[in-house]
């Protein structure tokens, strides 16, 4: 605001015939008059149209200083000072010389008239500024009333990590007690060290976005914080942040609620579901030794058997399910060897593929034998996509499980798991990974059938370790996922 009152008085100033004229007849004085120039452009640069006002009044001074000379050099001498103005001025996009005026376009033959040119071509100038500083203003107080309406605190910072910028809502949120929060360090409103990450990394040109737990004076809250950076206007400066905070509270104890009745729930199923498992185990048992048992005892107890065995993987997907989404249970990395570990997953199916007549072959190359990740996680996206091909592959053919480094990308392991089964129908692949999302049995034409989570499983863990699935499959032919995790889990630490 001290600025813009600035740079109107000096135009206003430079812009006084009287004060032109004067000078111009008083060559004494012209160094005075350069001197006087200089420092009100030192002091309003922050304006152009300003500088070109302090512009045209050093060419006068130099008109002056040039008049004893020849009429000729002097009057093109002062057609040349007028025309570097009008030319700079169109730069800007103004047009300073009068269109009803034909002698404009002649040089000027005394000081006099030179300084009345110079007159009328600055106050053109200072109109011009005058009206884009009103533009300026309204679309300044325009942003300031659309920032405020944002009911999210909203902050901008610059190259030095201060604050320059902030709505009513990041007042409120981080000012605390009414204290200013512009012109504040961003290391006093965040102490939180993963936000002084986020604004470096913004800072190098990227933007980012994390859920966080932040204790405000009043209250622990939960965020969903973005930075995203400011274009740059040289390209040897830093940008500017921006940073935003979305209070994710409510979604976020919802989330946790669900999951926390998930989590109960399945617990409490394991208890009656084993019971019933080992009382039909028992009616099994005593009716192969019966001498004479009922036509459909054994039938139902069949039955009974291969429900609570359904229900039981129900309750252990339910209860993988709700440890991987967590947020609290974060992975836990260690060197794990693969060979071991894939022949304790393939040995589970070994019944399995022994009554359905299918193979397993499995495939370890030697640059991945040990991989540092969750051991856990890995195990339940390897089981989870193991039980999946056993099931849903044809009689007389094989499941194969292959790892290796991926050719594509360094320092990441590929995991791929295929199937001669009776494929996915192109219009389902992308559901799939979908909770209690499964093919149409009917359509299929199979008799086993999943709980429909297993590759919920699969994708989440993947998440959890920085990694992703995909899925080829062709219909009636076969399937392969393919899954890529990082060879050294991120944040992992030798020892």
């Amino acid at each position: 605001m001290a600025r813009a009152r600035l740079s109107g008085h000096a135009v206003q100033t430079l812009s006084n015939r009287r004060f032109l004229i004067d000078y111009a007849h008083n060559p004494l004085s012209a160094a005075w008059f350069v001197a006087l120039a200089s420092m009100l452009t030192a002091l309003i640069t922050v304006d152009a149209y300003v500088v070109l006002a302090a512009f045209a009044t050093a060419m006068l001074i130099t008109l002056v200083a040039l008049r004893r000379r020849g009429s000729d050099e002097e009057a093109e001498a002062r057609l040349d000072a007028l025309g570097s103005v009008d030319r700079f001025s169109e730069r800007l996009g103004l047009s300073t010389v009068p269109g009803d005026e034909d002698d404009e376009q002649l040089p000027p033959t005394s000081a006099r008239e030179l300084a009345n040119r110079l007159t009328r071509r600055l106050s053109i100038v200072g109109d011009a500024i005058a009206k884009r500083d009103r533009l300026v203003r309204a679309a300044l107080d325009e942003l300031e009333s659309v920032l405020d309406a944002v009911e999210e605190p909203v902050i901008v910072i610059d190259h030095k990590r201060i604050v320059r910028l902030c709505n009513e809502a990041a007042a409120r949120t981080l000012g605390g007690e009414g204290a200013p929060v512009a012109g504040r360090a961003i290391e006093e409103l965040f102490t939180q060290e993963e936000v002084l990450r986020m604004v470096e990394g913004a800072r190098d040109g990227s933007a980012h976005r994390q859920i966080l737990r932040m204790t405000r004076p009043d209250a622990t809250a939960i965020y969903e914080v973005s930075t995203v950076p400011v274009v740059r206007l040289e390209e040897d400066e830093w940008p500017d942040v921006v940073i935003t905070l979305r209070d994710v509270t409510e979604l976020a104890e919802a989330a946790q609620t669900k999951t926390d009745f998930v989590a109960n729930a399945s617990h409490e199923l394991r208890t009656p579901l084993s019971s019933i498992q080992m009382a039909a185990e028992t009616l099994a048992g005593e009716l192969e030794e019966a001498a004479d048992p009922p036509p459909l005892a054994g039938k139902l107890v069949r039955v009974v058997q291969v429900n609570a065995d359904r229900l039981g993987e129900l309750v252990q997907d339910l209860l993988d399910l709700t440890r991987v989404e967590s947020q609290g249970d974060s992975p836990k990395p260690q060197d794990i060897e693969l060979a071991p570990v894939v022949e304790k997953i393939t040995a589970l199916f070994e019944p399995r593929c022994a009554e359905r007549q299918v193979g397993i072959k499995t495939s370890l190359d030697e640059g991945c034998a040990v991989l540092k990740t969750d051991p856990r996680l890995f195990e339940l996206i390897l089981r989870n996509l193991v039980d999946n091909a056993t099931k849903f592959s044809r009689p007389e053919t094989s499941v194969s499980v292959e790892l290796e480094p991926d050719p594509s990308n360094a320092g990441t392991l590929l995991l791929r798991v295929s199937d001669k089964g009776i494929g996915i129908p192109l219009d389902q692949q992308r559901r799939i990974f979908e909770r209690f999302y499964q093919v149409d049995p009917a359509r299929t034409g199979s008799a086993m059938r999943g709980t429909g989570l297993g590759l919920a499983i699969v994708k989440h863990a993947c998440l959890a370790l920085g990694g992703d699935v995909e899925v080829e499959s062709v219909w009636q032919q076969g399937t392969v996922f393919s899954v890529r995790l990082p060879q050294t889990l991120a944040g992992a630490t030798d020892g």
